[in-house]
């Protein structure tokens, strides 16, 4: 269809505000891409074997935090401390590292009683699929 009048050039217009739109929609999912890669590199922790430099057994204990709560009647908003508890049950950790040409890399696993007991300080160490890289706890209310 071929325009007239006061819309000539309006095609033209048109197919260079869509050129405009892939250029930015392929901006927009080359940066998502981006950060979910970085997302996803952050979350694992880098070292998986090594030498074991130091192991520490942790003692059951509990800790609480105070959390802000918000509550707002539509008028006031009122921001109430909310004591959250954490029990810690006896853990144990191993912490490895390797050295990679230019520093030396570090890591912190938990690990089970029976796998804490066989490590050696100064021993190799492998990370197991059931070793957690943070301390495991539970909430309670």
């Amino acid at each position: 269809m071929k325009l007239t009048g006061p819309a000539v050039g309006l095609e033209d217009d048109m197919a260079e505000s869509n050129a405009g739109g892939v250029r930015v929609e392929r901006w927009v999912r080359t940066l998502l891409g981006c950060c979910a890669l970085m997302l996803a590199l952050a979350c694992e922790p880098a070292l998986k074997e090594g030498v074991v430099a130091t192991k520490e057994f942790h003692p059951a204990h509990t800790q609480m935090i105070l959390m802000p709560m918000t509550v707002s009647s539509g008028k006031t908003t009122t921001i109430t401390m909310v004591p959250m508890f954490f029990f810690y049950p006896d853990s144990y950790s191993v912490d490895i590292k390797k050295f990679n040409g230019k520093k030396w890399e570090r890591a912190t696993w938990w690990v089970d009683r029976y796998t804490y007991e066989q490590i050696v300080v100064g021993g190799y160490y492998k990370a197991k699929d059931d070793d957690l890289d943070e301390q495991p706890r539970e909430r309670k209310s």
